[in-house]
């Protein structure tokens, strides 16, 4: 029954979610202000959209006959980042997700946040080699579903807590206008319902269904980035990345120094 299907994916699966990377030489890139011109205290601010089409779950308490689960979660953000030397960024973005599950569980939006170090631990000629580590959060709402094409509403308080630390060692080759990048991150995300039951509004029935859900957490550890900076004068970037395996995303997101 389509019910009972709702029930044992929204109930014992969760998402994979992940956050973008970003340019391991981006503390280099931003050598010229709009305002400020200390070479070793420059301060930017942008925008990042990122669009996480594809999640990769797996339940945390085993169930025989468990099924993957697609997602989606879709962020817009504002980020500021502080470069107190040449080589190391230090940033926090705070904004708003959406996410759904099966195209059929649906969240209202709600704030995200986090932030994280961005370092360029080595540069030759027109490589530079570096690492990326963050932290992100976002506890989205949820109020209904889709059940054999009709709504059905979540008549208790339920919202799902994400939490993601994510670490990425990069790669970049290339110098003033274009620099592509690759690399390899690793995910460690968990899911957490709050609370961990509620009522459930199927239309034409007058009785509520109580459900009960679980935490979760990713499935897949690993995964790969590929991406390219376009630089602009020094004083502006705009990034262009992809993310594979552990999760299937793309992120497109703006810079500019002040």
């Amino acid at each position: 029954m389509q019910i009972f299907r709702f029930l044992f994916l929204f109930l014992f699966s969760a998402p994979l979610f992940g956050a973008f990377v970003g340019n391991p030489a981006n503390p280099l890139l931003f050598k010229k202000g709009l305002i400020f011109q200390k070479p070793h205290l420059v301060f930017r601010a942008g925008y990042i959209f990122d669009d996480i089409y594809q999640g990769r779950l797996r339940d945390r308490v085993k169930i025989q006959g468990s099924t993957p689960t697609h997602l989606a979660l879709r962020s817009n953000l504002g980020i500021v980042t502080l470069t107190l030397t040449k080589h190391a960024d230090f940033y926090g973005f705070v904004g708003e997700s959406m996410m759904s599950v099966d195209r059929s569980i649906f969240s209202s939006s709600h704030l995200a946040w986090g932030g994280g170090v961005k370092l360029s631990l080595l540069h030759l000629h027109h490589w530079v080699f570096g690492g990326d580590v963050k932290y992100f959060n976002t506890s989205p709402s949820i109020h209904h579903l889709l059940i054999d094409q009709k709504p059905a509403t979540i008549v208790t308080s339920f919202s799902l807590r994400y939490e993601e630390w994510q670490g990425a060692f990069l790669v970049s080759y290339g110098d003033k206008f274009l620099i592509p990048y690759g690399g390899v991150s690793y995910l460690f995300a968990t899911f957490t319902p709050e609370p961990n039951s509620g009522l459930l509004q199927i239309p034409g029935q007058q009785d509520l269904i109580d459900f009960r859900s679980r935490a979760s957490e990713n499935r897949h550890k690993w995964g790969m980035v590929l991406g390219v900076s376009l630089a602009a004068n020094e004083k502006a970037a705009l990034n262009l990345e992809s993310r594979l395996f552990g999760q299937n995303a793309y992120t497109v997101s703006g810079e500019m120094r002040f």
